[in-house]
């Protein structure tokens, strides 16, 4: 619990997300209807991304800009340029 609260301290933006978060548990009732809750959670968050990720990757392909695939596999990059082909 001190990790979440020093966490949402420095992140305060997701401090509303939190309460959603703790609302929907509280609700859950047994650990697996929690458990249930988060996967659903995450599973909507992933399918965000995802969405997130097409239109990127629409809007890159539309400027002719290609991702450099020994960049985005390199685990040890911190950046991830893109290379124009």
């Amino acid at each position: 619990m001190a990790e979440k609260a020093e966490f949402l301290d420095q992140h305060p933006e997701y401090w509303e997300y939190q309460k959603e978060i703790d609302r929907l548990l509280e609700k859950a009732g047994s650990m697996e209807n929690r458990m249930a809750v988060l996967a659903m959670l995450m599973e909507g968050k992933l399918i965000e991304l995802h969405q997130q990720l097409q239109k990127l990757n629409g809007i890159l392909t539309t400027a002719g800009v290609k991702p450099d695939l020994k960049y985005l596999l390199d685990s040890e990059s911190v950046r991830y340029p893109v290379s124009k082909n």
